[in-house]
């Protein structure tokens, strides 16, 4: 069982940002691998659930080395 922890990541810069989320750099602090995480803001994501829903259907889908994974 893989149990997300928040508390074993460092958060790092901001990649980017869009009308409801902000994309930060992550370092577990385990492991050393980096990612990234999409955080939305709940006022804004409430109002683009929907919108919310797709992007996480595709992501989801996706398969390329360029493209970070979905978890």
């Amino acid at each position: 069982v893989n149990i997300f922890n928040p508390l074993d990541f460092e958060v790092h810069n901001t990649i980017g940002k869009g009308h409801f989320s902000r994309v930060r750099l992550v370092k577990n602090k385990k492991s050393g691998e980096y990612s990234v995480w999409k955080i939305f803001c709940k006022d804004e994501a409430i109002n683009y659930k929907n919108n919310i829903f797709n992007e996480i259907k595709i992501h989801s889908s996706l398969e390329n080395q360029f493209i970070s994974k979905f978890k």
